[in-house]
């Protein structure tokens, strides 16, 4: 009897040796991405595994727990090797349990292979108390693809904290250009500014950095527009979550071309071709009218005696005739006014008779 209890204890004793040596061990590690979240964030929470040696993970049983008061649960995201269909899952207030099987899409490891067996996809609460909190993970069993428990360990705990969203920083660090000063002097909370350029600076480059590192700028232009003109140039500065934006406008006159000296003389010598021409042109009416007035005075035999130039002879015949006029004129005035003198005398005489 002895011999037979003593052999039992030896063979459990070898049994216990081999499966330790040659037991297949697979560590399991739960992963955030960040240590913090804030208010209606999305977060995945990561599950790695690490296999000692080569393996199949075929089937396991996961108990998940969180505080709901905080996080709602939205769904598992299986790894490249598997599909939801291997998934099943009941929740229930904090705790979720997750059974998995597969008979196509077991996962299969090398050794010191890391891979992801799934993630949990949760919302951080709109009205979720700021502080710690933690999503934990507990394996009951894993089995690999012939039905074979596998060993493991884990670090089940992911603790982050959830914190107030910070303002999105979409202000600027400094802001220069390539030629000139900015006018204001520039601060981070003055958008716009004025900038004046000589007309042969025909391109400006404008460098701006952002007071956030994970903040983006974009500069529009740097081509001026002609002389004479205002060009304006609009910095976008995207915050750190791709949605806040800033706008730093520079408002850039460009001076009208300068007038060089050859232009100036040419200019200078313009009016007095034109007084040149009126002249000429004046002189060539002059010729036209005398020429005209010589004709008709050969037909008329109207020349004076003491001139032969046909302009003095127009002079004369007007002075003549104004002459002529006037003195017509002052005739007809005196012969009016003995007309009433006459008028008035005669009745003078016819009263003083009928008086006698």
């Amino acid at each position: 009897m002895k011999r037979l209890i003593n052999l039992a204890i030896l063979i459990f004793i070898l049994f216990t040796i081999i499966q330790t040596v040659y037991a297949k061990n697979v560590n399991l590690t739960v992963n955030l991405p960040s240590d913090t979240a804030y208010r209606s964030d999305q977060i995945l929470v990561d599950i790695f595994a690490t296999a000692d040696s080569e393996l199949t993970i075929a089937a396991y049983r996961t108990f998940v727990y969180f505080d709901s008061s905080k996080l709602e649960f939205k769904g598992i995201v299986p790894s490249n090797t598997s599909s939801k269909s291997d998934f099943k899952y009941h929740l229930d207030g904090d705790t979720l349990t997750i059974i998995y099987l597969s008979i196509n899409n077991f996962q299969h490891f090398y050794a010191n292979d890391v891979k992801n067996l799934f993630s949990l996809k949760f919302n951080v609460l709109t009205d979720a108390d700021f502080g710690s909190t933690s999503v934990r993970c507990d394996f009951d069993g894993l089995s690999d693809y012939d039905v074979n428990a596998l060993g493991f360990q884990i670090e089940n705990n992911a603790t982050f904290n959830i914190e107030e969203k910070p303002i999105p920083d979409c202000s600027l660090k400094s802001l220069s250009v390539s030629y000139g000063s900015l006018y204001p002097d520039f601060t981070p909370y003055n958008t716009e500014y004025f900038l004046t350029v000589p007309y042969e600076i025909n391109k400006i480059e404008t460098y701006a950095e952002p007071n956030d590192p994970n903040a983006t700028v974009k500069v529009n232009r740097k081509n001026l527009r002609k002389g004479g003109t205002s060009t304006i140039i609009t910095i976008t500065v995207t915050a750190s979550d791709k949605k806040s934006k800033e706008y730093y406008k520079i408002t850039v006159d460009r001076e009208e071309k300068p007038v060089s000296s050859s232009s100036r003389s040419s200019s200078s010598k313009s009016p007095s071709s034109k007084s040149s021409s009126k002249s000429t042109s004046s002189k060539s009416a002059t010729h036209t009218n005398i020429k005209n007035s010589i004709s008709s005075s050969n037909d008329n035999n109207t020349y004076l005696d003491d001139s032969r130039s046909p302009s003095k002879n127009v002079i004369i015949k007007e002075n003549t005739f104004d002459t002529f006029v006037i003195t017509l004129l002052s005739i007809l005035a005196l012969g009016l006014i003995c007309y009433f003198i006459i008028l008035r005398v005669s009745k003078q005489k016819s009263n003083q008779k009928h008086k006698k």
